[in-house]
């Protein structure tokens, strides 16, 4: 089985559906508010029935985290893959102008935790609770703004970046465990995450026409290669940064 962290939406959904669409097993955990919520697993439960898991839930919370360990010990489940895409991250500025928002510390903190830290405590806890099945994959998806500055993203930026470091401490501390460990770092693409930076639309404007496949990524784009690091041809790649942009990082 897989693990999906943000999976109702973006990067995560099209994950989901691209590993349930090859027959894997997958456990979508996902935060929504009900009526999202909903529709997710209708959506679900009309193309992928008896493959998708959903769970709707704060990752972020302990307790519940290890609620949920307990009852996948209890089934016997083992995971194959870890995908972490949380993209719960505070848009704003340093120095904000008139009508920005501006970044308090409650904000980076926020942020930190549940875009970087939190993909540490998860595989920390399924390698203490014996749910790991062996030649584990666990990636996580970062992006273009851990070192280059966007508008509107210097919390988020500061998070991924420490998610790439994180990111190659893991492959190499776990590595002994199995686990292999990489960032798949993902061009601008067309989300609801993207959606709340400030000038979105003008970013995927500037970026299709500069791209050199004419076009910005699309999260089914990320989703195949979640799919290939998933293959046991992929076991000796361990401690990448991946770019998956179509060549969009250099421009």
């Amino acid at each position: 089985m897989a693990l999906v962290v943000g999976g109702s939406s973006g990067l995560g959904l099209a994950s989901v559906k691209k590993l349930a669409s090859h027959g894997m097993p997958v456990l979508a955990w996902f935060r929504e508010r009900r009526a999202k919520q909903e529709a997710v697993l209708a959506e679900f439960q009309a193309q992928y029935p008896n493959l998708v898991l959903p769970f709707n839930g704060d990752i972020t919370n302990a307790d519940l985290r290890n609620q949920v360990w307990n009852s996948c010990r209890a089934a016997g489940i083992q995971f194959h893959v870890l995908l972490h895409s949380v993209a719960r991250g505070s848009p704003g500025t340093l120095n904000p102008g008139k009508n920005e928002k501006p970044l308090s510390p409650l904000d980076f903190n926020l942020t930190f935790d549940a875009m970087a830290l939190n993909w540490f405590y998860v595989l920390q806890e399924l390698v203490h609770n014996d749910l790991l099945s062996p030649n584990m994959s666990n990636m996580a998806f970062s992006s273009r703004g851990s070192h280059r500055v966007l508008p509107g993203y210097a919390a988020i930026g500061m998070a991924k970046s420490a998610l790439e470091t994180l990111g190659k401490y893991m492959a190499v501390e776990f590595a002994a465990k199995g686990i292999r460990t990489n960032i798949l770092e993902i061009g601008i693409t067309d989300t609801p995450a993207l959606s709340v930076l400030p000038n979105s639309k003008k970013l995927l404007d500037y970026v299709a026409q500069k791209h050199p496949l004419g076009r910005v990524t699309q999260a089914e784009d990320a989703a195949n290669v979640v799919y290939l690091m998933c293959q046991p041809e992929a076991r000796w790649i361990n401690g990448a940064v991946i770019p998956v942009d179509g060549g969009e990082s250099l421009i």
